[in-house]
């Protein structure tokens, strides 16, 4: 289990890839911890800006919802710490960008007939948030992890189909588009919220992908990685085959289990990809 006890300026950090004398590296910062509040998450992140230089893009990529179980935010109250995290970067990583996702209340409208319904919504939404503001993708694909807490988070059955079919309309919107992307570091790095993984790829195989995820299985992102340059997945999950990976056509490597004198053909080539792309991995937690 993740701890939550452990602050951001103690937290150990462990680099794969390029040494910190080569320059020019795009750099992916895994970060494996839970958090009890957005506010303690938001602070969190900001300290932890400053165990990295400033002069180079970084992703700091969090796991899907990393919040204790029954933390569920209001959509006005994460539109503040993202506006928080987005000033923070501005101010002290203007080249980076975080991504994590949260699940999110909201009270929204809909029209039935002529009449105005308001109903209550929920749902898993990925965020990477930049300098200028932020990107939003609602999790498409309702795994099991995400119906428990559509069934806590309501008061009776009634209510429970009610955020189902909200939830359903919502996906059935994003669904329609594509998951965000960002410009880090002169490449395009895409960002996807755990079994949305395997949405359609589509043919962008110049992309890097980071996956914030909690008990993933590998199957579910193998399609994407034959697509991709390269698949970071940042699974909160430590138990049997789950944990932080990278994968790509030919290697789908533990990265948890990571030595520097590891013979195996998955490290080999994910450290010839890393060296050739100027790429840095950090596993922070």
């Amino acid at each position: 289990m993740p701890s939550r006890n452990v602050s951001a300026e103690s937290i150990p950090i462990v680099a794969i890839g390029p040494h910190a004398s080569v320059g020019g590296c795009t750099n992916f910062v895994l970060v494996r911890r839970r958090f009890g509040s957005l506010n303690e998450f938001s602070s969190f992140a900001t300290k932890l800006f400053g165990r990295f230089p400033a002069g180079e893009p970084h992703h700091f990529d969090f796991s899907e919802h990393p919040f204790f179980r029954n933390f569920v935010a209001e959509r006005l109250e994460v539109k503040r710490e993202l506006h928080a995290l987005s000033t923070a970067l501005a101010l002290h990583h203007p080249h980076s960008v975080v991504s994590f996702s949260v699940f999110e209340r909201a009270r929204g409208y809909r029209r039935s007939g002529s009449e105005v319904v308001r109903e209550p919504a929920l749902s898993n939404t990925g965020y990477v948030v930049t300098s200028e503001g932020w990107k939003v993708f609602s999790k498409v694909r309702c795994a099991d992890g995400d119906a428990r807490v559509l069934k806590r988070a309501s008061s009776s059955p009634a209510e429970r189909r009610l955020l189902g079919r909200t939830w359903a309309r919502r996906a059935g919107y994003f669904k329609a588009l594509k998951p965000p992307v960002v410009e880090l570091g002169g490449r395009k790095v895409e960002h996807r919220v755990c079994r949305d993984a395997n949405l359609p790829p589509g043919s962008e195989e110049s992309l890097i992908t980071v996956v914030s995820a909690n008990e993933i299985p590998a199957g579910v992102y193998r399609l994407l990685s034959s697509k991709r340059k390269l698949v970071l997945v940042n699974d909160l999950n430590q138990e049997d085959d789950h944990g932080r990976r990278a994968a790509a056509a030919g290697f789908n490597y533990h990265l948890d289990n990571y030595t520097e004198w590891d013979k195996s053909r998955g490290v080999k080539m994910l450290k010839d990809l890393l060296a050739r792309e100027r790429v840095r991995i950090h596993l922070a937690g």
